[in-house]
C-alpha cells in the first residue's frame, strides 16, 4: 500500500514542508521546500522571536502550496465546483482555533477554499 506523508516544520528561522511517499520499505521524497529567515535575522545577531513568528505565519501557506504543487498533489477548485462536504464546519473550527493568528488564519482559510 502506498501512503503519502505531509511533514511541516517551523524551527527557529526556517519554515519547511516536505511530501514523502512510502510503499513498504521504499521512501521517496516528492518535494522538500524550505523558506529561510537567516538573512532577515542577521542584522539582529541572532533570531528575533517575534519577527520569526510573523515570518512563519507569512511563509507557511506559500511553502505548503509550493510543496504540494511540486509533489503533484494540488488541484485548484474549479469555479463551478461544489465545496467539499463539511467545509463550513471545518472552516469555523479552524477560525476558532486560529482566532488570534491575524496573518496565518486568512491565508490558510483562503488556501483551503481555493484547492481540493
Amino acid at each position: 500500500m502506498t501512503k503519502k506523508i505531509l511533514a511541516i516544520d517551523t524551527s527557529c528561522d526556517d519554515t519547511a514542508v516536505a511530501v514523502l511517499e512510502t510503499a513498504g520499505n521504499k521512501k521517496i521524497i516528492l518535494s522538500d521546500i524550505v523558506s529561510s529567515q537567516v538573512k532577515l535575522h542577521a542584522e539582529y545577531g541572532g533570531v528575533y522571536p517575534m519577527l520569526a513568528k510573523r515570518e512563519h505565519q507569512k511563509n507557511l501557506v506559500l511553502v505548503l502550496e509550493e510543496a504540494l504543487k511540486d509533489a503533484g498533489l494540488l488541484k485548484a477548485r474549479s469555479a463551478g465546483a461544489p465545496e467539499r462536504r463539511n467545509y463550513g464546519t471545518k472552516s469555523k473550527t479552524l477560525e476558532k482555533i486560529m482566532g488570534r493568528e491575524e496573518i496565518l488564519r486568512p491565508e490558510l482559510l483562503g488556501f483551503l477554499h481555493n484547492y481540493e
